[in-house]
């Protein structure tokens, strides 16, 4: 391989080399690990946070404490689902084959394989919100009541002899559930808003909606866990989020969800695990020469002579023609392409010694 890499370096423009193996897994030179938001394995998913939080006698009522646990029940649903969605993507991208009847420089390979990972990115985020927005909206299109009473409430019309039920749509900020499933309105305790958390038609569109500052402050935690505050829970503590977060504080979970959770990529591509593959056995390369004097004596002289064998010119040039070829050195061709001043060189080179 390395002296391919000197050849690439010295005639990157016109190296050609055959691959043996024109079709190759990426899973043979590529491997793709995240880094996730460390939401998704924080306190707040466990299932003692979900118990702190879920308070039956509050089910109903119009107050954080009624959906509280669906709604980070709900992030941990979507943490699951986009790992998995992304565990999926990867494995068809691994299986998929890179074709190339050439060996690609490792420029073109590095930028190949960037473009290939941003657009396995790009489409595995649409993909999963297409999904999302589409079980969202035949939820709310077909006017389906949360368990919780938070978009639709039963309201019962009292009569001598019967009470019908009625289903009334709830309102936020003079919002209708009715007619949006985007209605909400901020978490409200001890008379203080909470930064970042919304109460609202449905658990999933209200924690989409929501920041988790909140949750990098210990000021703020601690209002919560008074809130939610149960004689059963005297020792129990959570441990609030990094505030090392690259996304700010206040970034929405639904920004969270368009990046699929993940905090960053580690792409480790191996180029030279690629060569391997490929395996090429010879490779050419062309470049252009100039004559000289004598090149032009030989040429002229040949002109008048019958055997050119008894023209004797000799060129001091210490150039590739006069040299003694090289083991793996196949041949090397003089063309002229149409200028009576140019010369066009031809080199083959055996590359099966060199993996």
């Amino acid at each position: 391989m390395e002296h391919y890499k000197q050849l690439q370096m010295k005639y990157s423009t016109s190296l050609t080399c055959p691959c043996e193996q024109i079709s190759i897994k990426y899973d043979e030179f590529v491997h793709v690990e995240m880094i996730y938001h460390e939401i998704c394995s924080s306190d707040f998913q466990s299932q003692q946070w979900f118990d702190y939080l879920y308070d039956d006698d509050q089910i109903n009522e119009r107050n954080f404490r009624s959906t509280a646990s669906a709604q980070f029940q709900s992030l941990g649903s979507l943490c699951k689902l986009t790992k998995e969605t992304i565990d999926t993507s990867l494995t068809q991208f691994y299986s998929t084959k890179l074709i190339t009847s050439q060996l690609l420089s490792n420029e073109t390979f590095q930028n190949r394989i960037h473009s290939l990972i941003t657009l396995l990115q790009k489409t595995t985020s649409q993909s999963f919100k297409r999904t999302l927005n589409m079980i969202e909206e035949i939820l709310h299109g077909n006017s389906y009541m949360s368990v919780y009473q938070t978009n639709w409430k039963f309201t019962i019309l009292e009569r001598a002899n019967f009470s019908p039920i009625y289903t009334n749509p709830m309102k936020y900020q003079s919002c209708s559930c009715g007619t949006s499933s985007l209605c909400c309105e901020p978490v409200i305790i001890d008379n203080s808003i909470i930064d970042g958390l919304f109460i609202g038609c449905y658990p999933m569109k209200t924690i989409l909606q929501s920041s988790l500052q909140c949750f990098y402050n210990e000021t703020c935690l601690q209002i919560i866990l008074s809130y939610f505050q149960k004689s059963s829970s005297n020792n129990i503590s959570f441990q609030i989020l990094s505030s090392n977060n690259s996304y700010g504080t206040d970034e929405k979970v639904e920004q969270m969800v368009d990046r699929l959770f993940v905090d960053q990529w580690n792409i480790n591509r191996s180029y030279e695990n690629y060569y391997e593959k490929c395996h090429p056995t010879f490779c050419t390369y062309s470049y252009i020469e100039y004559f000289n004097i004598f090149y032009i004596v030989t040429t002229i002289l040949t002109m008048f002579y019958d055997d050119p064998q008894k023209i004797h010119v000799s060129d001091p040039r210490p150039s590739e023609s006069n040299a003694i070829p090289s083991p793996g050195f196949h041949r090397i061709r003089r063309i002229p392409v149409g200028s009576d001043k140019i010369l066009y060189w031809i080199r083959v080179w055996d590359c099966s010694t060199w993996i």
